[in-house]
This record gives C-alpha cells, sequence and structure tokens, in this order.
C-alpha cells in the first residue's frame, strides 16, 4: 500500500480513494496501514470518507466507485488493493464519464496477466510470488528436515509497475 500511495502522492494527488479488501484479511489491514503511513510521512490527513470497503472482486471496485460518486466524494486516483477491484473501478469510472488517467488515475495490486492488455494498461504493484514461494517451499523443507528450530523472517519487496493508467 506504501509503494502505490507514495507514487501517486509524488504524482501530486491529494485526494486518493482507497479500495480495501475485506477488513478482517491481514494483506488488505497491511495494505491499509501502507496507504495511512504514506499519507502520514507526507503531511496529509486520512479522510474516512475516502475508504470503500471491497471484496476483492470485479463487482466490488464498480459498487465503491458508485458509492465515491453517489456521496458525492471528491477524488483525483484510486487505490484498489487487487487489479480486479481496479479493472472494476476503471468500468465504473467510464459510466460516469471520467477518463483514466486524464480526470482520475488508478493503481491496482498484483500485476495480474490482463493489466497489460486493457484498453488503458493498468499500474499496479507486483509481488515477487516466485521467491516467495520458493523461500516457503525451502522453509517446509528444512523444517521437515530439522535443519533449523527457528522461524525465519523474510521480507519481499514489491515492484511498482508504471503503466498508462496513472498520471
Amino acid at each position: 500500500g506504501d509503494l502505490a500511495t507514495e507514487y501517486l502522492l509524488k504524482s501530486g494527488h491529494r485526494r486518493i480513494a482507497c479500495i480495501t479488501g475485506p477488513t478482517n484479511l491481514i494483506d488488505s489491514q497491511q495494505r491499509l496501514d501502507g496507504y495511512y503511513g504514506a499519507l502520514k510521512r507526507n503531511h496529509i490527513s486520512a479522510d474516512a470518507s475516502l475508504i470503500i470497503e471491497g471484496k476483492y472482486t470485479y463487482e466490488s471496485g464498480i459498487s465503491a466507485v458508485d458509492a465515491l460518486v453517489r456521496n458525492n466524494i471528491k477524488f483525483s486516483a484510486i487505490f484498489a488493493f487487487n487489479d480486479l477491484m481496479a479493472i472494476g473501478a476503471m468500468r465504473a469510472l467510464q459510466k460516469y464519464g471520467l477518463k483514466v488517467p486524464e480526470d482520475i488515475s488508478i493503481i491496482g495490486y498484483d500485476d495480474i496477466f490482463m493489466c497489460g492488455l486493457l484498453d488503458v494498461p493498468l499500474t499496479t504493484v507486483r509481488q515477487p510470488m516466485i521467491q516467495m514461494g520458493q523461500a516457503a517451499a525451502n522453509a517446509i523443507i528444512k523444517n521437515n528436515m530439522k535443519l533449523t528450530a527457528e522461524n525465519e523472517r523474510m521480507i519481499f519487496e514489491p515492484e511498482l509497475f508504471i503503466r498508462k493508467s496513472t498520471k
């Protein structure tokens, strides 16, 4: 969440809507913490009206934008906590005559295969899934072979893939 929000802030956005995943999921909470952290570092106060809980589905991206527009919330960018919601949000923005990125910039999360194939390719955050899977497999193998009794903390850095959905 930190990387995406920081990029939008550096691009001049101050009213960044956030479509979260279900709030009971740890990955959604971590992304939201990153969003709040980036705002705080940049001396921008958080606005609860900009936060909409999604369900990690295409449809919840549409309904989040519907809620923002219906409630007359002003925003210049959206950070969606996964790409499906970001794509749904893009579709909903079209319905309201808002262009991406001319009117609203949008960033997703996951870099699913269709991000680069959209009419407006989606800027997104990619986690290093292959390295994460390899590390998890190695940890399981080590544990089963009793090579280590300690829990290793591994940190993987996500990467931002800048495409045409942001300006």
